[in-house]
Order: structure tokens, then C-alpha cells, then sequence
């Protein structure tokens, strides 16, 4: 797992992420597992919260679907900067993350040792940087959600360069 990372491919590019298993065993675990089996293919960048992150993951595209299991926070010393990927779970229930992921577009410290930092961008912010800046629709059921839909046409699971290893 420290020589493997992950490639998220969308509609409006791709961005490559590595994995932080020594700090977040059973997080990167799951999402491993999640990507063998196909899980985020064809899924949504379902959610902007601008100037914060980008979230992703969920079947149901509201913030409320998962892979029918859930798993434990898993506090780590990495903090929630620009770049950094997380598991999502819903703001009160810190050990009800499932699939959902996020990518933040900037520093947000008052996330840390509350969201599961599992890996970090290493190649295509700006990607994230593409799908943040769209345009919002808040007239659909789900706030933040782009206007134009970001489509993860795959999710894949590669061995990481040289260059991109911490």
C-alpha cells in the first residue's frame, strides 16, 4: 500500500492521489477495496463547498448513500490542507464514513482529528481546481452540487513513481 496510489478520472480530467496506510490502515483499506470492485466508477463529484473541498463518493448523490458498511474515524497527524484527501461521514457521527471522499481545495485546519486524512494529491490540482471553480445549482436538493454534473468515469488503483512517494 505506501507504493500504491490512486488515479480519479472525470469528465473534466483526472488527478493522481497517494496513501497514507501507516496513519490510516483501515481507511485506505476500504477505499482499496472500494476501487477493486468498481464501486466509484460512474459515481459524482456530487458536492462543492467552495473555497473548502470537493466530496465524491456517494451512489445516492446527496450526501447520504455509502457502500452499505461503515468504518471508524482514524485521527492522524496529517491535517486538512490543500491537496489533502479525507473520508467524509456526517458531521456528527464521526465513525459513519463509508465511501465518501473528499479533496480540500485549501487549507481548513478546523477539520483536523475530526475527518480521516488518508492521502494526499501529488498530480492533477488543477482538475480540482477546474471542478471547484464550476458553477453551482441550488435550486436540486443537494447544496454545493455543480450545475454541469462531474462524472468519475473511473477510479483505478496504480503503482506510484518514484517522484510521487513521501
Amino acid at each position: 500500500m505506501e507504493r500504491m496510489g490512486a488515479v480519479v478520472e472525470t469528465n473534466y480530467g483526472a488527478f493522481r492521489f497517494r496513501f497514507f496506510p501507516r496513519e490510516a490502515p483501515n481507511t485506505v483499506k476500504n477505499f482499496i477495496k472500494l476501487v477493486r470492485v468498481g464501486f466509484y466508477d460512474g459515481l459524482h463529484i456530487h458536492r462543492v463547498a467552495p473555497g473548502l473541498y470537493l466530496q465524491g463518493g456517494d451512489p445516492k448523490g446527496d450526501s447520504t448513500g455509502g457502500p452499505g458498511w461503515t468504518i471508524p474515524l482514524e485521527r492522524n497527524s496529517h491535517s486538512n490542507r490543500r491537496g489533502a484527501v479525507g473520508m467524509w461521514h456526517a458531521p456528527l457521527y464521526v465513525n459513519d464514513a463509508g465511501s465518501q471522499f473528499y479533496v480540500m481545495i485549501a487549507h481548513h485546519p478546523k477539520m483536523d482529528k475530526t475527518y480521516t486524512v488518508f492521502g494526499e494529491v501529488w498530480q492533477g490540482m488543477d482538475t480540482v481546481d477546474r471542478i471547484a471553480h464550476l458553477p453551482l445549482d441550488s435550486t436540486r436538493g443537494q447544496p454545493g452540487a455543480p450545475l454541469s454534473p462531474v462524472l468519475m468515469t473511473r477510479v483505478r488503483l496504480e503503482p506510484l513513481p518514484n517522484s510521487a512517494r513521501p
